[in-house]
């Protein structure tokens, strides 16, 4: 029924997390996120690589649209990983500690999507960690967000 339909519908947002960090493909974790620069301070920064979020999602397209399959390939399991990716990038890319990198005098080498502005709030050493709980907990909804960190710093 609809239970089993959520449950499978978040084990597939997932898996591409899952396989990332459990499954040994740790050099995926690039593909997960894109880092638009934000500027301040005038600093003088270049445009992120292709290597990115944005690069995996035109990827699985062509992978999904294409209807010829080379006679070494599964086109039904390739299509399906793809498939799986696609879900799951489209939703990185529209947290906003995946898709930003801030640049300033106290990150001249950007904040890695919040990854290195710290925090002291039990679990959660940054920003970014604390994004990704505040999204996922039962209750916990973006308003929350300026009061945790508040309470955090």
């Amino acid at each position: 029924g609809s239970e089993r339909c959520i449950r499978d519908r978040d084990m597939i947002a997932c898996w591409m997390d899952e396989i990332k960090d459990d499954g040994g493909m740790y050099w995926s974790g690039i593909f997960h996120y894109v880092d638009i620069p934000l500027i301040e301070d005038g600093l003088n920064i270049t445009q992120p690589p292709d290597a990115n979020v944005t690069g995996a999602i035109r990827e699985a397209m062509k992978t999904l649209m294409n209807r010829n399959c080379p006679y070494y390939m599964d086109c039904t399991l390739a299509k399906s990983m793809m498939y799986k990716a696609l879900i799951h990038f489209v939703g990185d890319i529209h947290q906003p500690l995946h898709c930003v990198n801030r640049y300033s005098k106290d990150y001249p080498n950007g904040d890695a999507g919040g990854n290195r502005f710290k925090l002291n709030f039990g679990y959660y050493k940054n920003l970014h960690a604390l994004w990704d709980a505040v999204v996922t907990l039962d209750g916990g909804t973006v308003t929350d967000v300026p009061t945790m960190i508040k309470n955090a710093t």
